[in-house]
């Protein structure tokens, strides 16, 4: 079930994102800003092209990556069991599709502050703090998961 939930969340991550794309490309200047500096004002620029397309080859990789996750955790270590490979897999899964809601949030806000604002939104800091506390959390968890099976082997 879980497996099917993040699969759900992902391509609806993908799908709202690329029609944000579409509906955006057209009003996006070119070039845009892509690149912002502390206090949320521009510091450098690309292609609307460009970025869409590193947006979308980034979201293509997580994707790929979800849909790769199970297998790979399957395949994990020698010593580890069933449930820490189902583990894996979920936990995985979780901070895939997490990535693919950052990237994506990011993106919107990019686009707002090309087309209406002027500045990255103030939430940025925000979102970047909590993404990495998660991030830094989740590493803790898979470590400490992984070195517990490796010492039972």
């Amino acid at each position: 079930m879980t497996r099917r939930v993040q699969l759900l969340l992902a391509v609806g991550i993908v799908v709202l994102s690329g029609f944000e794309c579409f509906r955006a490309y057209p009003s996006l200047p070119d070039p845009m800003a892509s690149n912002f500096g502390r206090e949320g004002v521009p510091g450098g620029w690309s292609s609307k092209k460009s970025f869409l397309t590193l947006h979308g080859v980034s979201l293509g990789f997580w994707l790929g990556a979800l849909l790769a996750a199970r297998a790979l955790a399957a395949n994990a270590g020698q010593n580890f069991d069933g449930s820490t490979r189902r583990w894996l897999g979920d936990s995985i899964g979780w901070f895939l599709v997490a990535s693919m809601a950052f990237s994506a949030t990011v993106t919107h806000w990019v686009f707002e502050a090309n087309l209406e604002a002027g500045r990255l939104s103030d939430r940025f800091g925000w979102l970047l703090a909590i993404y990495i506390g998660y991030v830094l959390a989740w590493t803790v968890r898979l470590i400490q998961r992984v070195r517990r099976e490796s010492h039972r082997g």
